[in-house]
């Protein structure tokens, strides 16, 4: 792991307004920086240009981070977490970043992020996290981003990352052998079937209804956020975060878009750099243009007051007379 110092105490509060734009290459080389990126880090644009992404590390990031976010990375999917920075001249500072994969002709071409102001409970639970992870808490680890128990790895957790094709799969096929059973009591056991079959009966309405709770919270639920994101996006807001809906079908949906959201964060970004750097240079031109007028149109080349005292002179001379 590589390790940047020195390091100082003093941290550097990222504002609302600054956005730290990043794109690197497939191996993590810096290929693109904005200009917040350039003023907050204090590294110029060559030294950052073709450096490697960890020339920002701070020395109190665990490694576990670092390879939980190339490992989502490389596997397609986006990673939002909070990330301490090192500066230039050794000071800090926090940032909330969303990562993802930049892709060009159906084919990852590199990685691009975003980052912006962190809220600040977040970031003193997560340094502390941070820390105990540094230590060698193994009841702690990082997935996607986030800081979660190793004993996440429950009944409830598994079930976000099966797909909605088996979850209905399953569902189908225990009510399929429900209603069989019920059939084949009744036909076989028409005496002793009754009782089998109003208890299969009592057990297919449980399941039915234990079912509906788990589609609607599975499916129909993370589909009204999606819809709600989408819109979002649609009319032009950006900020909102996108929740990932584990890794099934609806999952891979909310990827797309979060990748989405963070490609168009970039591209407007460049825009309104470009945008800035026009505005800038066009000032410029049309203040030579101005002093090269006023030249032409003052063949004494007198300056502005130099003419005011000129005025001055010739109507003290007016009234004296």
């Amino acid at each position: 792991m590589r390790i940047n110092l020195p390091v100082t105490n003093r941290e550097y509060f990222v504002q609302d307004r600054e956005t730290i734009v990043s794109k690197t290459d497939l191996n993590g080389n810096i290929s693109y920086v904005n200009q917040d990126f350039i003023r907050i880090t204090g590294f110029s644009e060559e030294e950052l240009l073709g450096a490697p992404q960890n020339i920002l590390r701070h020395p109190d990031m665990p490694e576990e981070v670092f390879a939980d976010f190339w490992q989502t990375l490389k596997a397609g999917k986006t990673w939002t977490g909070l990330v301490k920075n090192r500066c230039k001249n050794g000071d800090y500072y926090w940032i909330e970043a969303i990562a993802g994969p930049l892709i060009k002709n159906s084919k990852v071409v590199g990685y691009t992020s975003i980052r912006g102001k962190p809220d600040r409970e977040q970031v003193e639970l997560t340094e502390a996290a941070y820390r105990a992870i540094k230590a060698g808490d193994s009841g702690l680890t990082v997935r996607a981003g986030q800081v979660v128990p190793r004993s996440a790895l429950c009944a409830p957790a598994l079930l976000t990352n099966v797909s909605i094709n088996a979850k209905l799969f399953f569902i189908f096929m225990a009510f399929f052998i429900l209603f069989a059973s019920n059939a084949l009591l009744v036909w076989f056991a028409p005496g002793v079937g009754g009782v089998w079959a109003l208890a299969s009966s009592v057990l297919g309405a449980l399941f039915a209804a234990v079912s509906g709770l788990v589609l609607h919270g599975a499916v129909v639920k993370p589909l009204k956020q999606t819809l709600h994101d989408i819109n979002r996006i649609s009319s032009g807001d950006l900020s909102g975060k996108i929740a990932i809906h584990g890794d099934d079908e609806l999952g891979m949906v909310t990827q797309a878009l979060r990748i989405l959201q963070i490609n168009v964060k970039l591209l407007v970004g460049q825009i309104q750099q470009v945008t800035e750097m026009i505005n800038s240079s066009t000032s410029k031109i049309v203040g030579a243009d101005d002093e090269a007028l006023c030249s032409e149109s003052c063949p004494c080349k007198h300056s502005v007051s130099e003419l005011a005292a000129a005025r001055r002179k010739e109507a003290a001379r007016a009234c004296n007379s």
